[in-house]
């Protein structure tokens, strides 16, 4: 047998099976190390951050609870540490930031209200937080009204804000969701008795012309009713359950027979998510509805979407008379008639 050193025509060039394999596990080798090095250099420059808006009324559950709760997960899951930049304000005042153009991937507003406008400006394609489970919300609570100790004034309804002489303080609605949602307590609460919207509507301006005080987000609006001014306040359940949580109150909570149950929807604003970011931020998002996060808020005074977990606790009083935005004719309506008709004609 002979050899001859390949020439033209006689396979010069040819890779050979045996080293097809060595040049495919070469190749398989170096693509782990990239993947090998990339995570430990995202671990040796520094964490991932995200950055979530917030109303002001869940700064204490998210800042102390459901916050801290993705960071451990995360790791956990990843080896990677998640670090946030946060705001908490007046819902209202954070849909103007993120039409501005401010940088939230996330953000956690009062109601489907201040969502539907960023969708109305363009900050939003579309009501993209309805594919999230409950259509976005997470979190419930019904909106009561903090009284002093006695409850000297005899307050039992939304009706009584409106006496001559009660020092009623309110958060704003163009800034606070809070605010907001107590004019749909009022406005609403008149609706479900009577059926009329022009009676709704009377309530809810002589409500708001009693008015002593008006703050821009509930968190200021608690400080000043704590402060000694004021008879009465409306704001979330879940405020005054964790106000009284912490200190001895010289106050008192009541709940009307017929109250609205706000409910807080998380969105993502996808025009401000990098594409190496997305990861992250989706499992943040689907955090909040898990078992740890919907716990977490019961702990703190919010109502979870689990009914059954909230009949467990002894927190929540029961209250017959609920009902929701939608029971009432929805965000766009409330947002052009009730917000904007009955109240905005009275500022």
């Amino acid at each position: 047998m002979s050899w001859k050193k390949p020439g033209k025509g006689d396979g010069a060039g040819r890779t050979f099976p045996g080293s097809r394999i060595v040049l495919a596990v070469l190749v398989v080798v170096f693509l782990l190390f990239i993947v090998w090095q990339g995570g430990r250099l995202r671990r040796e420059i520094g964490p991932r951050t995200v950055t979530v808006y917030c109303f002001s009324a869940l700064e204490e559950v998210m800042a102390e609870g459901i916050l801290p709760a993705f960071q451990e997960a995360w790791n956990r899951r990843t080896g990677e540490r998640v670090e946030f930049i946060t705001t908490f304000a007046g819902s209202a005042s954070l849909t103007d930031r993120i039409i501005a153009k401010f940088p939230a991937e996330i953000a956690v507003l009062s109601s489907e209200i201040d969502a539907m406008r960023l969708v109305r400006r363009g900050a939003l394609s579309g009501p993209t937080w309805r594919t999230s489970p409950n259509a976005g919300v997470f979190a419930r609570s019904p909106m009561a009204i903090r009284v002093r100790e006695g409850n000297p004034l005899g307050v039992f309804g939304f009706e009584d804000l409106a006496r001559e002489g009660l020092r009623l303080l309110l958060a704003d609605p163009a800034s606070s969701g809070a605010g907001e949602w107590a004019l749909l307590a009022v406005y609403g609460s008149e609706l479900g008795v009577s059926g009329d919207r022009e009676k709704a509507g009377d309530l809810l301006r002589r409500v708001w012309r009693n008015a002593e005080a008006v703050e821009p987000s509930a968190r200021l609006l608690r400080a000043r009713f704590e402060g000694g001014e004021g008879d009465a306040m409306v704001t979330y359940e879940a405020d005054i359950l964790r106000r009284f949580s912490m200190e001895r109150a010289r106050e008192e909570m009541v709940i009307p027979s017929r109250t609205i149950v706000s409910e807080p929807v998380v969105v993502k604003i996808g025009r401000n998510v990098a594409a190496e970011q997305k990861e992250v931020v989706d499992s943040l998002v689907a955090f909040f509805w898990s078992e740890t996060a919907q716990e977490i808020l019961v702990e703190h005074g919010f109502r979870s979407i689990d009914a059954a977990r909230n009949a467990a606790s002894p927190r929540f009083p029961e209250v017959d008379g609920l009902f929701t935005l939608q029971e009432i004719g929805g965000a766009d309506w409330a947002e052009a008639e009730v917000l904007g008709k009955s109240w905005r004609s009275e500022r």
